[in-house]
């Protein structure tokens, strides 16, 4: 059980230095990671010691991750699912524009794994991974798993029209206007569950 929790606070702790670096996607820095008096790291229930230190790493990948999310959804550039007649999950469409999820593990630079896994497996739904490397994000985000399915929004079937688009993207920027209002008023809990499901993956 240590060991597990360890491992998963050592990827914490490596990605809070990479997002101490990082860029949005529309070239903004991010902000610095600053956890002392922040009431949403505040424990809503008795913690052990290793816990409550996971709580406050997660809450601020959260607060980074809730920052970046606004602003992709501002942005507005999405991925065009240009390959079903039903909504899909693109991960990255042919033109390199990444869905809400795939450009949060790219910001916290895994590259790598974005690059892989639109080559390999472009339609994923990243909250229904059991295992692996997206698993792992996810459980190390600030998020949960169910939170990260509410992110990663189908697409609609591109129609080749300017209206089309436009229409998408606003329907898009209203999904993530109420996912952020939901994230912020989850938080407490949400931060709970996500350490509870670190220490115990099969929660």
């Amino acid at each position: 059980m240590f060991a597990f929790l360890s491992r998963h606070v050592s990827q914490i702790l490596f990605v809070l230095s990479v997002t101490a670096a990082a860029t949005t996607s529309i070239g903004c820095a991010s902000a610095p990671l600053t956890v002392e008096g922040d009431t949403n790291s505040t424990p809503s229930r008795e913690l052990s010691s290793d816990a409550k230190f996971v709580r406050v790493q997660l809450a601020a990948r959260r607060k980074v991750q809730l920052e970046r999310l606004h602003a992709y959804a501002a942005n507005g550039v999405f991925p065009k699912n240009r390959v079903s007649q039903m909504p899909l999950n693109v991960f990255r469409d042919e033109d390199g524009h990444l869905c809400a999820v795939a450009n949060l593990v790219d910001l916290d630079g895994k590259h790598a794994l974005v690059d892989q896994t639109a080559k390999t497996n472009n339609f994923v739904r990243v909250a229904e991974q059991s295992s692996g490397d997206l698993h792992d994000w996810v459980l190390t985000s600030g998020f949960t798993k169910e939170e990260i399915a509410r992110i990663q929004a189908p697409y609609m079937p591109m129609e080749p029209t300017a209206a089309w688009q436009e229409k998408e993207k606003e329907r898009l920027q209203a999904h993530f206007a109420d996912v952020e209002r939901e994230l912020l008023a989850n938080q407490d809990a949400s931060l709970d569950l996500a350490v509870a499901r670190l220490q115990h993956p099969a929660v």
